[in-house]
């Protein structure tokens, strides 16, 4: 970080296009804390925009180091999408998850309630059949029909 604050004060002492793009590649450079790769980025730009001002080494060397930080702050930005995607995929994983358990939960008591209604019913038919079983006809009916019976309510045939 000395070479860093050297380099940063001869820039802000004299900013020529020497101390420039020192400057520029100091801050474009990842791994210190006082790297900022936007800022190189945008003086490196500044520079190469006027390039009758450097020497073609300078030149050369400015536009592979922009190149190489255009490069780094698109994958950069592809990870921070990334990690965004894989963020929202993960809520929605989980929200997903929630209403899983709830439908499994609600489809548990449903079976539960359905069990419950039909035992309900069984016991139902049970008690008919009992009282069918103790009372063959059906209350407010005569009872069995003989056929003797049948044939008296019959018209006379012929007739």
């Amino acid at each position: 970080t000395d070479l860093f604050h050297d380099v940063e004060r001869a820039y802000a002492a004299a900013p020529t296009t020497s101390n420039s793009l020192r400057y520029a590649i100091a801050l474009a450079m990842p791994g210190h804390p006082a790297s900022n790769p936007v800022e190189g980025k945008k003086i490196l730009e500044t520079l190469l925009a006027s390039p009758e001002r450097m020497l073609t080494n300078e030149r050369l060397l400015a536009s592979v180091v922009l190149q190489e930080v255009a490069a780094r702050l698109k994958l950069d930005a592809d990870s921070r999408r990334l990690l965004a995607t894989v963020d929202e995929r993960t809520r929605a994983q989980a929200n997903s998850d929630r209403r899983a358990q709830t439908l499994a939960d609600d489809n548990a008591r449903l079976r539960k309630a359905l069990e419950e209604a039909q035992a309900k019913l069984d016991a139902i038919r049970a008690i008919e059949r009992t009282i069918i079983e103790r009372n063959p006809s059906p209350p407010g009916t005569a009872g069995p029909r003989s056929e003797s019976s049948v044939e008296a309510q019959s018209p006379p045939a012929g007739r």
